[in-house]
C-alpha cells in the first residue's frame, strides 16, 4: 500500500465511521497503526434486550442458505520452525 500505517487507519476510518457510528463510540488510532472500537453501552443494552425476547435464537436471524463451514484453528509456536505437524 506504500503507506505508513496509521495513514491506512486514518484511511480505514474515514470510510468506516458513518456505517460504525451507530455501534462503537469514537474510534481511536493507537501506537502504530491499530484501531480501538469500544462498544456503545446503549447498543450492547439494545442487543442484549432483543437476545432476551427471542430466547430460542437469541436474536439471531436462520440462514437463507444453511451451509456447514469448518473452521481450523491453530496455535503453533512461533519461535519455532513450522513442520507440518502444526
Amino acid at each position: 500500500l506504500k503507506s505508513k500505517p496509521r495513514d491506512i487507519a486514518q484511511k480505514l476510518l474515514e470510510e468506516l465511521s458513518p456505517k460504525i457510528t451507530p455501534i462503537f463510540e469514537d474510534p481511536e488510532i493507537a501506537g502504530p497503526g491499530f484501531i480501538n472500537l469500544k462498544f456503545r453501552g446503549e447498543y450492547i443494552s439494545r442487543r442484549l434486550e432483543q437476545m432476551l425476547q427471542d430466547e430460542e435464537r437469541l436474536a439471531v436471524p436462520p440462514a437463507d442458505k444453511p451451509q456447514r463451514i469448518v473452521i481450523d484453528f491453530s496455535s503453533p509456536n512461533i519461535a519455532k520452525e513450522m513442520h507440518v505437524g502444526h
